[in-house]
């Protein structure tokens, strides 16, 4: 699966990762209202949020190097994600559909994030 551009890319807007990634980020806020452990909270939150914006962050780098070192922050953290939902499956923290959702957009962002790194990787070479 690849981080399709579209023809005319102009902004990491444009980037189906971005924008995958922008729906789990905002899932992982609706959902965890209902975890009472802060850290547990604020550790998942951050590591959705971290994949959007080191997608947006490694487009808008000169260097192929600094874009690739940014989207490599962004699929470990897309990692991380998918890891708490083994964690929330073992705690019953929500509804089995509800972890399977989440480990599967994770799972495809990780993907396509990791095609667009490798794009980048080989026009740096």
């Amino acid at each position: 699966m690849i981080c399709k551009m579209e023809t005319k890319t102009t902004s990491f807007k444009d980037l189906q990762c971005w924008q995958k990634a922008r729906v789990l980020a905002a899932l992982s806020y609706q959902i965890t209202d209902l975890i009472k452990d802060y850290t547990l909270k604020d550790q998942f939150r951050r590591a959705s949020v971290s994949i959007m914006n080191n997608i947006a962050e490694g487009y808008t780098r000169q260097s192929n190097k600094e874009t690739n070192r940014f989207f490599d922050i962004a699929i470990a953290s897309s990692t991380e994600v998918i890891s708490m939902t083994y964690l929330f499956e073992d705690i019953k923290c929500f509804p089995e559909e509800i972890i399977t959702d989440i480990r599967t957009k994770a799972e495809e962002i990780y993907k396509m994030t990791n095609s667009l790194a490798r794009y980048f990787r080989n026009k740096q070479q």
